[in-house]
């Protein structure tokens, strides 16, 4: 009886370790709270563009998320699904005193992956279709992936978060390399956006001065 006891105990204890994945493959999952658009929140980032606000507005089905600096202002329109967050529309207006303006209208073929649900440490994602940008239609492909898992100190504080890497290129000849820094409830905590290429956005940004983008979160500003 022992011995049948013994034999049993280890048979089970086999399956068990049969079944433990190795630490380096074993996958974290996160949820929609890295990206909340919360109406009642607004973000405040330093930003080498100037301090740059980020406010949220839900429109019916939808969500628009407002950048807005001095001489650049930044709107997407983005649909917020079960298995993730979806872009319908972008606008950027840039403005350099009377000298130059350029206003940017972008719709895609169909709704564009910019984050799944759930975001998985070590996952990629591709997208591929159609964006009309100012009435012109170029294919674009959009890559994504979840990086790592870091803990950052921007001016606002300290925070846990989530590297996500995103890499956008379009026919029309523009290159755009994005990493963004994810904070549960709150969203993006830092952000460093690179643009290349002969595109009419890399041109409004080239008029200012810079060929990229960088911010961090200063101030959470909680709105009645």
């Amino acid at each position: 009886m022992k011995i049948k006891l013994l034999i049993s105990m280890l048979l089970v204890s086999s399956v068990v370790c049969s079944q433990q994945l190795p630490n380096d493959i074993i996958k974290t999952e996160y949820g929609s709270e890295y990206f909340p658009f919360d109406e009642k929140m607004e973000l405040v980032f330093d930003s080498n563009i100037g301090e740059t606000t980020k406010q949220f507005r839900i429109e019916n089905d939808s969500f628009k998320v407002f950048n807005l600096a001095d001489k650049f202002q930044y709107i997407q329109t983005f649909a917020k699904l079960k298995n993730g967050v979806y872009l319908l529309r972008t606008e950027q207006n840039v403005d350099v005193l009377f000298l130059f303006s350029s206003r940017v209208n972008i719709t895609y073929s169909t709704p564009a992956l910019q984050l799944p649900n759930p975001l998985i440490l070590g996952n990629e994602w591709k997208w591929e279709g159609l964006q009309i940008k100012n009435g012109d239609t170029t294919t674009i492909v959009i890559k994504g992936k979840v990086v790592a898992e870091e803990e950052i100190i921007v001016p606002a504080g300290k925070y846990k978060t989530l590297k996500v890497e995103m890499f956008i290129k379009d026919s029309g000849g523009e290159f755009s390399t994005v990493q963004q820094w994810l904070a549960p409830n709150i969203g993006i905590v830092k952000l460093h956006a690179t643009i290349e290429g002969s595109g009419i956005i890399q041109f409004a940004m080239s008029i200012l001065g810079y060929d990229e983008i960088n911010y961090e979160l200063k101030e959470i500003k909680y709105l009645e």
